[in-house]
């Protein structure tokens, strides 16, 4: 049970405006909370739809991760976005849905390590002929980053038409390096 007191925690609900980032008054973007996040802080989303695309340039650290969670019991949906981290260390993103995230819904680009995605739920995300995958792993350096518990599916209406090598997506996808001298992506799992 997450406590409503607690100033570690930053609370978030969709359209709130002018919020505060407690639980009484939310902030109404997770943009706006994430100005003010800091190592060993949770940022919890209150039940709802949030539909912007979010990139995340934050860490915490091994004693203090940044945890992005769902308000308990709640239904928090990520539709029609996707979430970009670069470099980030020390996350734990959990207990989230995302929906119709027609390119993917999660990218995880550089020197990102440490990170953990647990028990996400994936629907018709990376469905545009376009996307390769619904989670990417890309660029260099990253490491010690874990894909746990994790759910992908596609709604019975678009598995007809992802039945060709021209349109289909994997779940998780790990990229490593752009140049010769680039680190190697290493130790995920």
């Amino acid at each position: 049970m997450l406590d409503r007191n607690n100033s570690e925690i930053i609370w978030v609900s969709p359209g709130n405006s002018k919020g505060q980032g407690t639980w009484e008054n939310p902030f109404g973007s997770i943009k706006e909370a994430l100005r003010v996040v800091k190592p060993g802080n949770t940022l919890v989303l209150k039940e709802g739809i949030y539909r912007e695309n979010q990139t995340f340039e934050i860490s915490g650290t091994p004693q203090k991760p940044v945890r992005i969670v769902s308000d308990d019991d709640a239904k928090v949906i990520i539709e029609e976005s996707c979430w970009f981290f670069y470099d980030t260390s020390d996350l734990i993103i959990s207990n989230l849905i995302f929906k119709d995230s027609p390119f993917g819904a999660i990218s995880v680009i550089g020197t990102c390590k440490r990170n953990r995605f647990d028990s996400l739920q994936f629907i018709n995300c990376g469905s545009k002929k376009e996307a390769s995958c619904t989670m990417y792993f890309g660029g260099s350096g990253g490491c010690f980053n874990v894909v746990e518990n994790c759910r992908f599916e596609r709604e019975s209406q678009l598995l007809d038409h992802l039945q060709t090598p021209d349109n289909a997506s994997v779940a998780v996808m790990i990229s490593e390096g752009d140049t010769n001298q680039s680190s190697p992506l290493m130790d995920h799992i």
